[in-house]
């Protein structure tokens, strides 16, 4: 079953990301995926992943708000690279790297569907440092 292979995917995805990221705060998945929104041909894995290290925050990203083009910093794209040289997934894995100082800025944006911020916190809780894996 295709749940069955996300669900070892998102755990040694979890597993890569607790060696990489020395302040890993939560990963919690959310969005469709769970839900009988999600549908396995169209949909991805959104998980985010909360990082306790404002190094890594949205705010460092190159942003043009006229030309609507927004780049991920330097040490953004290199974690993510880092991640993903050592994870490769069987499915449509998409991180959203966050801070706790971002969780706020996005609790206040509305994109259409809603309060991002509260989305991706009311999600399904992975991974937890002060009590490691929780599902």
């Amino acid at each position: 079953m295709l749940t069955d292979i996300i669900e070892t995917d998102i755990q040694n995805l979890i597993g890569v990301l607790v060696k990489t990221i020395p302040a890993l705060q939560q990963v919690r998945v959310f969005g469709s995926y769970g839900t009988p929104k999600w549908d396995e041909k169209r949909s991805d894995v959104d998980l985010v992943v909360v990082i306790n290290n404002e190094y890594y925050s949205m705010d460092k990203d190159i942003q043009h708000h006229n030309d609507c083009l927004c780049s991920e910093s330097r040490q953004r794209k290199d974690l993510r690279l880092r991640i993903s040289n050592q994870f490769q997934n069987n499915y449509r894995i998409k991180l959203h790297m966050i801070t706790p100082k971002d969780i706020l800025v996005l609790s206040k944006t509305n994109e259409g569907r809603g309060y991002i911020g509260i989305e991706m916190m009311k999600g399904r809780l992975l991974y937890n440092s002060s009590n490691n894996m929780v599902s």
